[in-house]
């Protein structure tokens, strides 16, 4: 199974190019629900441009993916 601790041990690996922290410390992670294997969250952007957003968005998704039992 899957922990809360370990997804979001994974997104800290994401740094937020405008702030230079990582996303779960820039506070841009909401919404977190982790049941078995299947993962959701929301992206909480302030003024990221759309590409910006785009590659947290892909890599957050990879980070996530890489946690094992996802």
């Amino acid at each position: 199974m899957v922990s809360e601790q370990a997804i979001l041990d994974a997104l800290r690996t994401v740094t937020d190019p405008d702030g230079q922290q990582d996303i779960v410390t820039a506070g841009m992670i909401r919404d977190l629900v982790v049941r078995d294997a299947e993962v959701s969250f929301t992206l909480a952007f302030t003024t990221h441009p759309p590409a910006a957003k785009a590659r947290l968005h892909s890599l957050a998704t990879r980070a996530v993916s890489q946690v094992p039992g996802v």
